[in-house]
């Protein structure tokens, strides 16, 4: 019966990590997947898409054309510099969420060993 006990609150534990995991994985990979802007920026960059589609055709393709070459290199590295930057944090998050649903799927399947042993 003290067996049964400790094995039924080693169950419970590992239930709770299984939500706090699969929680811990949809939170982050939600984060991962969502975009986030910042609108207090007042430059525009011809080669952000948030600031391309706030111009029609005719008004980009003008503004690109009147830009000086030297400021078209600088957007562009800015913007590499940018994707490296936001690509990065995005393949941390994924990692952590995939380690988190790894982890929430191996209590799963311990809690599944537990419950046909004391089943």
């Amino acid at each position: 019966s003290n067996g049964a006990s400790i094995i039924s609150r080693l169950i419970v534990l590992l239930e709770l990590i299984v939500v706090m995991g699969l929680a811990i994985s949809r939170e982050t990979a939600l984060l991962t997947i969502l975009p986030r802007f910042n609108p207090a920026k007042s430059v525009t960059n011809l080669f952000f898409f948030g600031d391309i589609t706030r111009m029609s055709q005719a008004e980009y393709i003008s503004t690109y054309m009147d830009t000086p070459e030297d400021d078209i290199k600088i957007a562009i590295l800015a913007q590499i510099h940018a994707k490296s930057f936001i690509v990065t944090k995005k393949f941390w998050r994924v990692r952590y969420s995939l380690l988190a649903l790894l982890i929430a799927v191996m209590a799963w399947a311990l809690v599944a060993v537990f419950s046909l042993m004391t089943g």
